[in-house]
């Protein structure tokens, strides 16, 4: 795979609609896909941000959802592919 640069995604929310080609189950991690998108996109595009504590929380939340969610997935995927 020498030469073949991937697209460099930074929108979780198509980040994980490509993952759902694998596997629908990604489905399950849509909601916290959206709620973290705009942590990325937000700083390439400044505009005023005004967050709180709970939107801290719950970005923290998300971001540990999606990585459990992945977590557990990838060694089912890993076992799926060697089929």
């Amino acid at each position: 795979m020498h030469g073949i640069n991937p697209p460099k995604i930074h929108d979780l929310n198509e980040l994980r609609k490509l993952c759902s080609d694998l596997s629908d189950t990604f489905k399950k991690i849509a909601d916290q896909c959206s709620d973290l998108t705009a942590y990325g996109v937000q700083p390439r595009y400044p505009m005023e941000l005004m967050l709180e504590e709970r939107d801290m929380r719950q970005a923290l939340s998300s971001a540990k959802a999606i990585r459990d969610f992945v977590l557990n997935l990838a060694p089912e995927m890993a076992l799926e592919k060697q089929e």
